[in-house]
């Protein structure tokens, strides 16, 4: 498997700007802080613009049962589930949970899977790479991890080592995977993650 760093694109950085954009520090003194955590219908939206496609449209039916053709995320969480991008969040329940907090290692599952163009892609074995020099291997029989709390039999372990060897994340010794991810982690996650396209 090649990988060159590209040119990062214009719906990328569109996107970076939505997740990282500054506001006025001078807030009215009744005004809440904005929560740290991306709900799950955000994320979709980020992900689907990264890769520089539109929303599904003509919903009639939807899959997800929570969330209706009026939801406004509707075409984007559409989109990820159409590309393979996304089973749900209580699979095989019919469910996104499009308000929840996105955790983590669902970030960087999203992001693994849409790099890759598919779960199927995203490497159990990968490196040394190109740019990093980092490796892993989520192999059972042969593990080479680099998280101490990520383990072979987790569903994330490849997605985040991935998004680990690809630099997309800083460099650490625990990925705290059930953490909600922050807008400045997903930033990164987005912007690094989509730095690099298959040849």
């Amino acid at each position: 498997m090649r990988w060159s760093r590209g040119r990062v694109s214009v719906p990328v950085l569109a996107v970076v700007a939505v997740l990282g954009g500054s506001c006025s520090k001078e807030k009215a003194a009744s005004e809440k802080p904005e929560p740290k955590g991306v709900s799950r219908r955000d994320v979709a939206k980020y992900i689907i613009q990264a890769r520089g496609e539109s929303a599904a449209t003509g919903c009639t039916t939807p899959f997800f049962t929570d969330v209706p053709c009026s939801d406004p995320g509707w075409g984007w969480i559409e989109k990820m589930r159409t590309d393979e991008l996304t089973k749900g969040c209580d699979p095989p329940k019919p469910l996104f949970c499009p308000d929840a907090s996105i955790t983590r290692a669902q970030a960087a599952m999203f992001v693994a899977r849409s790099a890759n163009l598919g779960e199927a892609n995203v490497p159990l074995t990968y490196g040394p790479d190109s740019a990093t020099g980092r490796s892993y291997s989520c192999e059972a029989a042969r593990p080479s991890l680099h998280f101490k709390d990520v383990t072979t039999s987790d569903i994330f372990c490849q997605h985040a080592h991935f998004v680990w060897a690809k630099g997309a994340i800083p460099e650490a010794e625990t990925f705290r995977p059930k953490e909600s991810v922050t807008k400045e982690e997903m930033e990164e996650m987005v912007r690094k993650g989509f730095e690099v396209r298959k040849q």
